[in-house]
């Protein structure tokens, strides 16, 4: 009995040390294989990998972040604003998720939420150089519509 007992703990013990790296290391396959797809401009095969990268690793920023990024170029503003908003809750001063949630509003036409969203960016990091160019693009923009 005692001798089953120690089995069944050793194989225990294996299976729950071998289930992290091995979900980490797919998570991570997905992930580089969506950033590879969006770079190529392939949104739909991105937007499906970096899915299942959050499957298998639901507090992966990067998957929230890079998702949304792919739904903002399809042109899916509300679904890119979700996976910002979800990366922004694992890390809600991620300059990158702010500014890219930024970008979502202000194609929409939420000039007043995005600039919210560029001075957060500023805050964090005064110097980020799309925060920066983004908010003169607003501004220009508002000026625009109000000549």
């Amino acid at each position: 009995m005692k001798k089953y007992f120690i089995l069944s703990l050793a194989f225990l013990i294996t299976a729950l040390s071998c289930a992290d790296p091995f979900s980490a290391k797919t998570a991570h396959a997905h992930l580089d294989r969506g950033r590879n797809d969006l770079a190529n401009g392939k949104y739909d095969s991105a937007i499906k990998a970096f899915g299942l990268a959050l499957k298998k690793n639901s507090s992966l920023q990067e998957g929230y972040l890079y998702r949304g990024i792919a739904y903002s170029e399809k042109g899916d503003h509300i679904r890119a604003i979700a996976d910002f908003t979800a990366a922004l809750r694992i890390n809600p001063e991620h300059a990158e998720a702010l500014n890219n949630r930024g970008n979502a509003h202000f194609s929409k036409g939420g000039y007043d939420n995005a600039a919210a969203y560029y001075n957060a960016v500023l805050k964090i990091n005064p110097g980020h150089p799309y925060a920066k160019q983004s908010l003169g693009l607003l501004l220009k923009h508002r000026t625009h519509l109000n000549n």
